[in-house]
């Protein structure tokens, strides 16, 4: 009778609960870091909120670095498919910039600590090579694709680096976040969207200012993109 029991849910009550203390140690964890932060998250405080000894948690996890590490891995691989899922449902390279943009941004604001952690806090000295950097690869590539396609339908002039541009888009992105979102004031997103999107394809779309003639027209540009970011930044 205990046997069948057992069968039905999955085997003996301790074996089952070994199996779910990865997973428990990963939720409190990501809990702690966006209720008080990295810093205010010790392997300590993990152990309690996942009810479990610190021991335990350094049987599955060597270091906090390690763990927090793998936070970032599970949150940023399903992140990262339903980018490249709902970018190639939609049509036109700004348009497909203009959502990366803004999913980051919500994110941001929603989650904090995760790009805490990845902005401030993953750069440790192995981290080329870590599944993070992997994951952050994985994400150039998706922007890569979008603006390699762009060039390829005439949405892109087919001088613009993509390498650069694209250090540009992330850069962007994070400056504008840190600035706002992290530093928890105030962010207009859907302007924010617009005015980066609009700066970035004022220099790279068909149209735009030609790489040889116009140098005054791009060095304006290019004086303006900050004032312009700040300004946005600053409404409510």
């Amino acid at each position: 009778m205990a046997k069948a029991a057992q069968e039905k849910t999955g085997g003996p009550a301790w074996r089952r609960r070994k199996a779910f203390r990865e997973p428990e140690i990963l939720e409190a964890a990501r809990a702690l870091v966006e209720e008080r932060g990295l810093r205010g998250t010790s392997m300590a405080d993990i152990a309690e909120k996942a009810g479990i000894s610190e021991a335990t948690v350094y049987k599955y996890f060597p270091n906090r670095r390690d763990l927090m590490a793998r936070v970032v891995s599970d949150w940023m691989t399903p992140n990262l498919k339903r980018m490249a899922r709902d970018t190639a449902r939609i049509e036109g390279t700004a348009e497909r910039i203009k959502l990366l943009i803004l999913i980051n941004f919500r994110d941001m604001a929603e989650n904090p600590g995760m790009h805490e952690l990845i902005y401030r806090e993953l750069h440790w000295e192995d981290y080329y090579g870590s599944a993070v950097h992997s994951l952050n690869q994985r994400y150039a590539r998706l922007v890569d694709s979008i603006l390699t396609d762009g060039q390829r339908i005439g949405d892109v002039r087919p001088d613009a680096v993509i390498e650069y541009v694209r250090d540009m888009f992330f850069g962007a992105i994070q400056h504008v976040g840190e600035r706002t979102l992290l530093n928890k004031r105030p962010l207009n997103i859907e302007a924010a969207v617009e005015a980066i999107a609009r700066q970035l394809f004022a220099g790279i779309g068909i149209g735009g200012a030609s790489s040889a003639g116009a140098l005054s027209e791009v060095t304006r540009r290019l004086e303006n993109v900050a004032a312009t970011l700040a300004s946005v930044a600053e409404k409510r």
